[in-house]
């Protein structure tokens, strides 16, 4: 009679763990390449979050890339990304992971709005990100990520560079005219 209770209740729970994922870490010890350990000391993690086209933004390890959605460009002089990736994440929990990792990969944290489109605002030296976090429903969050970043080739070019006296759009010099009647 009590093996009739239990089933249901099992399968409740691990339904629940499959719907729920959220974005808290597994236990294996580092260094064991996800296998286990004896579990003592030092900081534990299952799978590694990665970093994708630029190496100072973290991505959680359990969003994917969407390629239709995403662009990256880079020149000499710039590199400027608009990406987008997507995951079954607790949405605030999205948002207080990329505020702890960004300010460890040493952004400065510019602007914070929680809501349901959550906008977070990072700064560097020469370099710019915007975070914009989507609960887009039940079963997905989004994420899309705008960062520029200035090279330093193109920053020491604009500050050696002589300033041009020519007016915009080929339009004439302002004159000193004092109006009279």
């Amino acid at each position: 009679m009590q093996a009739k209770r239990a089933l249901p209740l099992a399968a409740l729970l691990v339904a629940a763990f499959l719907v729920f994922p959220g974005c808290t870490l597994k236990s294996t010890t580092p260094g064991t390449g996800g296998q286990g350990g004896d579990g003592a000391g030092g900081e534990e993690y299952q799978e590694v979050h990665y970093y994708y086209d630029f190496n100072d933004v973290l991505i959680h390890r359990d969003l994917k890339y969407d390629s239709k959605r995403s662009m990256v460009m880079e020149t000499s002089d710039f590199k400027i990304g608009f990406q987008t990736f997507n995951g079954r994440l607790e949405h605030l929990s999205l948002v207080n992971f990329f505020i702890e990792n960004m300010t460890k990969d040493g952004w400065k944290n510019v602007y914070v709005m929680k809501a349901e489109t959550s906008d977070l605002i990072f700064e560097k030296p020469r370099k710019r990100a915007v975070i914009k976090v989507i609960d887009q429903s039940f079963t997905n969050t989004r994420v899309e990520l705008q960062i520029v970043e200035l090279k330093v080739q193109a920053e020491e070019r604009l500050r050696s560079s002589p300033q041009d006296s020519s007016p915009p759009y080929g339009g004439q010099q302002p004159t000193n005219r004092t109006l009279t009647q």
